[in-house]
């Protein structure tokens, strides 16, 4: 296996589990602890969840397309045709959107959790 099916494999694999948790986070109002909430917090610290799932759904749902994206590029890349400069491009891009979902994601649990 070389290394761009597994980035594509990493990458699909992670979109789909962030589409699970904005799926979930939307519908149920149920926040993934592994993924949305910070570290050592609980459901039930949460100030506002109405507010919070507002807040925090756009970044996931971005980042949770960026990393879609970037594995079917991937997938495109290994096995169909190459693509060049796009690979990089579409790699710059996830590492960019993963920064600003960081931040975005601390700002957030700043606010609605005091952490």
């Amino acid at each position: 296996m070389e290394t761009g099916s597994l980035f594509a494999f990493i990458g699909i694999g992670a979109g789909v589990y962030c589409l699970s948790s904005f799926i979930m986070m939307v519908t149920k109002h149920k926040i993934d602890s592994t993924i949305i909430m910070p570290k050592g917090a609980e459901y039930k610290q949460c100030k506002d969840i109405d507010g919070y799932v507002k807040e925090m759904s756009m970044p996931l749902l971005l980042l949770t397309i960026v990393l879609l994206l970037s594995g079917v590029c991937e997938v495109i890349n290994a096995y169909y045709m190459p693509l060049g400069i796009l690979i990089f491009i579409m790699n710059l891009i996830v590492i960019v959107t993963l920064l600003l979902y960081a931040y975005v994601a601390r700002k957030i649990n700043r606010k609605h959790y005091g952490i």
